[in-house]
């Protein structure tokens, strides 16, 4: 089955490599998440979280595009900038590069989900060697792992765990029907 290709910065200023390294880690890894016993809520703040640069030089690097960010963060406030507290150019742009990031995921996120449940069917395929898979049965899939991911997309609050267990069940519910239209 086909996996859908991640859209990644759709503005006008282009991302440094690390950045869209970063980016694009974060996703996979969100994609590929193994314990999913959270929400996909507290999913995109973990990878979120977790895939913002700590060290000065990737900060630094990335402002032309953290500018936009930066104002963001402040405007939502996101980041407090004034007399009460001390301000900080680099956990500002940390801010910044959290929200570019979760902007990413969240933009992606319907295909993460799509190919996360594309994942579960190769896992489906390769516990079950042999198994014959038409096109009609891919295209039924599709389908399916498409109204689950927006699904998903649309109710962030579900657990990731949940949205494998739907796809297990399709999977087997589609084989089961292919099997009796063959007896």
């Amino acid at each position: 089955m086909t996996r859908k290709e991640y859209v990644i910065n759709t503005g006008s200023i282009s991302y440094p490599d690390d950045v869209r390294d970063n980016v694009e880690e974060a996703l996979w890894l969100f994609e590929t998440e193994t314990d999913n016993s959270n929400t996909i809520d507290d999913l995109i703040h973990a990878f979120t979280d977790q895939n913002v640069p700590i060290y000065y030089s990737e900060l630094y690097d990335a402002v032309r595009v953290l500018d936009y960010y930066c104002t963001q963060v402040v405007s939502e406030g996101l980041y407090c900038v004034d007399s009460k507290n001390e301000f900080s150019l680099t956990s500002l742009l940390q801010s910044a590069y959290y929200e570019l990031i979760r902007e990413e995921i969240c933009n992606n996120l319907e295909t993460i989900l799509f190919n996360h449940c594309t994942r579960i069917f190769d896992r489906f395929l390769k516990e079950n060697d042999g198994i014959e898979v038409t096109p009609a049965i891919e295209d039924t899939l599709t389908e399916v792992f498409e109204t689950l991911a927006l699904e998903y997309n649309e109710n962030t609050d579900k657990e990731y765990s949940a949205l494998d267990e739907e796809c297990k069940e399709a999977i087997k519910s589609i084989f089961k029907e292919k099997e009796g239209e063959g007896e």
